[in-house]
């Protein structure tokens, strides 16, 4: 098969299948033998921010010389930025950095290959082919560690089908998503997110609500396990790189780090790490002026929260032009009141995903909410908002010149805006 057709494959299969991915996993591991022996492995899940400290936490073991495997979802661009290794190495003027390599196609199309069509496995979903290509690819190159990044959940999650034990589990944070699978209040989706603790095992909660903490410090005195809560006095200690919310993940990292003991720990490692971990769509500027455009995943209310909050401490008193697309099973309605309090200007577009909302149906939703709120805050600064084509948005937003432009949305959505920019920019 073709890296193509692998690809493709693996796609069709869905995010859900039959079973759940844990149920998968662990039935195919009954059946191949324990994928994952020998490995190191570091479990991260979260509502948000659980992504941005996979990568920092990769990152900063790779600047203390050790070999990362680094397992994400979604892709931006290409399927294989789900599968890299994360190392240091010398560059040819004698100074060492840290090399992010995504897996080979050729090693994708290979031991995908060998999943998808051996017999003796019952279909997965596809996380649960892309998790084992992933364990395979590890093995192969001799990882020093595997930093794991959950898909929807956790307790039902393909990660914690794994047979070996996490050295660190890690919770980033905890708000209502995926309700009609995990649960409709913060509580069960804190239950089902500590379903990734495991006995034996380090755990870090990140900042989240008392009622969604408490849950998962529950499950780890159950468990017997030890945590470490993320708290106000963990910042003081951090000597800030990153703005606004990525702040918290970088608690998270560090805490993670120091669960680890390791020998080689220092504050330089941790600082290198952190500042080359590259992690698009966060809070990422792609354009510094004519137009200042920055792309952002917030893709559900707590994220939009988050990326507001950066702005107005990074930009006091600023308005922007909002470039949103959204899917129909998101708390969209909640996003845009998010913004509106430092929105000039919205720009609905629909992304390319068979769940999303038509930016024409999003806009006129958009326009009763933006009155609602005019009316509520008694101002009367008035929130246009039109409905656009990704192309023909950020056609508009290269003519801005005194406003700011941020993207916001999934990161399918923001992986389509920058190829889009990319374009119009000849390609550069």
């Amino acid at each position: 098969m073709t890296y193509e057709e692998v690809v493709q494959e693996i796609l069709e299969q869905g995010k859900f299948g039959s079973a759940s991915g844990f149920e998968d996993v662990q039935s195919w591991m009954k059946i191949l033998g324990p994928m994952d022996e020998g490995l190191q492995v570091i479990h991260i899940a979260g509502t948000n921010g659980k992504g941005s400290t996979s990568m920092m936490v990769a990152s900063i073991l790779a600047t203390m010389g050790f070999r990362v495997g680094l397992f994400t979802s979604p892709h931006l661009k290409r399927f294989t930025e789900r599968i890299r290794i994360l190392q240091r190495r010398e560059s040819v003027h004698g100074e060492s950095e840290i090399v992010t390599l995504e897996i080979p196609k050729a090693d994708l199309a290979r031991l995908g290959e060998v999943y998808l069509r051996d017999e003796r496995l019952p279909k997965g979903n596809m996380l649960d082919y892309t998790l084992m290509i992933a364990l395979s690819y590890f093995q192969e190159q001799e990882v020093d560690y595997v930093v794991l990044e959950t898909g929807l959940g956790g307790r039902l999650d393909s990660t914690t089908g794994l047979t070996v034990t996490p050295v660190v589990s890690a919770i980033t944070s905890i708000s209502l998503e995926h309700t009609a699978i995990l649960g409709d209040t913060i509580e069960a989706i804190a239950r089902e997110k500590a379903g990734i603790i495991k006995p034996n095992t380090k755990v870090v909660i990140g900042c989240m609500e008392d009622a969604a903490a408490k849950v998962i410090e529950d499950v780890c005195n159950n468990k017997q396990v030890g945590f470490h809560r993320i708290q106000e006095s963990d910042f003081d200690a951090i000597p800030w790189i990153s703005i606004g919310y990525q702040r918290r993940n970088e608690a998270c990292a560090r805490a993670i780090i120091e669960a680890l003991d390791l020998p080689n720990f220092s504050e330089e490692c941790m600082e290198e790490g952190i500042r080359n971990a590259n992690w698009p769509g966060r809070l990422e500027v792609i354009h510094q002026k004519n137009p200042w455009f920055m792309v952002d995943g917030a893709h559900n209310p707590e994220g939009v929260r988050a990326l507001r909050e950066s702005l107005e401490e990074t930009f006091p008193g600023e308005k922007y032009v909002f470039i949103m697309g959204v899917l129909k099973d998101r708390k969209y309605e909640t996003m845009v009141r998010e913004i509106l309090p430092i929105a000039d200007e919205i720009w609905t577009v629909t992304p390319k995903d068979e769940r999303a909302l038509p930016a024409e149906v999003f806009a006129k939703e958009s326009c009763q909410i933006a009155r609602e709120y005019q009316m509520d805050q008694a101002t009367g600064n008035c929130v246009g908002v039109k409905a656009m084509s990704v192309k023909e948005a950020c056609l508009q937003a290269r003519k801005e010149r005194e406003r700011r432009v941020v993207a916001l949305g999934s990161l399918y959505l923001i992986g389509e805006i920058r190829d889009e920019i990319s374009i119009q920019n000849g390609g550069a």
